[in-house]
């Protein structure tokens, strides 16, 4: 479904035009040694489907049967990145227009099977653990003072914590964008580290800002050995 989803954002007779730097954040990148090139994709900013760092392009002119293809370097928000071979522009005139075909890269996906096939699934979906409901939620002092204003996030924190069979069980904390999910998975961190100082906690992230986000909120309880 990815493959047919991703085909969404093919387009015909656009620009592609090389770039000399780009931005991230507040901070200008300059290309070195390599030839970026941008494209508008307008419907990028849906994600649906998201286009990933990894992905490959196909650009070809319009009634050829030569196609070049690219890798998406980096996704910004109404435009993409692309790494194409290095004399790429130089085969074509100032304003020749393309012809774009978007693939989807398996490789991502299939490294997370790979993952999965290769990890103790007992460890991650226990079975027979006969735990029973939470009844009374314990007294906890909390590090971040608005989550104990929320009940649910208090809950999730107290299962976690009180839980029989730490740390052999999985916990699974879900919601919408915005909803505190990052300062509830912080504040379990802390809470698990105060209650186990000699626990061992691997934190992992689907994107390195993610890490970020998570490794400056722990800074303030944490020192930079005690991250590592």
């Amino acid at each position: 479904q990815q493959m047919k989803s991703i085909r969404r954002y093919d387009k015909y007779n656009v620009k592609i035009t090389p770039v000399k730097s780009y931005t991230v954040g507040d901070t200008v990148q300059y290309v070195q040694n390599q030839e970026i090139s941008r494209i508008e994709v307008p419907s990028l900013a849906e994600k649906r489907p998201s286009v990933l760092p990894g992905d490959i392009i196909y650009a070809w002119v319009p009634y050829s049967d030569c196609e070049y293809e690219g890798l998406v370097y980096r996704v910004e928000q109404d435009h993409v990145l692309l790494n194409f071979v290095a004399d790429f522009h130089s085969r074509f005139p100032a304003n020749q227009s393309f012809n774009i075909r978007f693939a989807f890269n398996r490789l991502p996906v299939r490294l997370m099977h790979r993952a999965i096939d290769k990890t103790d699934t007992d460890l991650i979906w226990p079975t027979n653990l006969n735990i029973s409901p939470l009844k009374q939620i314990p007294s906890i002092s909390f590090f971040d003072k608005q989550i104990s204003e929320n009940p649910e996030q208090v809950r999730f924190i107290a299962r976690v914590l009180h839980s029989p069979k730490l740390p052999n069980i999985p916990h699974i904390l879900s919601g919408p964008f915005g909803t505190g999910k990052t300062r509830t998975v912080v504040e379990t961190l802390r809470q698990v580290l105060k209650m186990y100082p000699n626990s061992k906690i691997l934190v992992c992230a689907p994107s390195n800002s993610a890490s970020d986000k998570i490794a400056e909120l722990l800074s303030s309880s944490l020192n930079p050995s005690q991250m590592l």
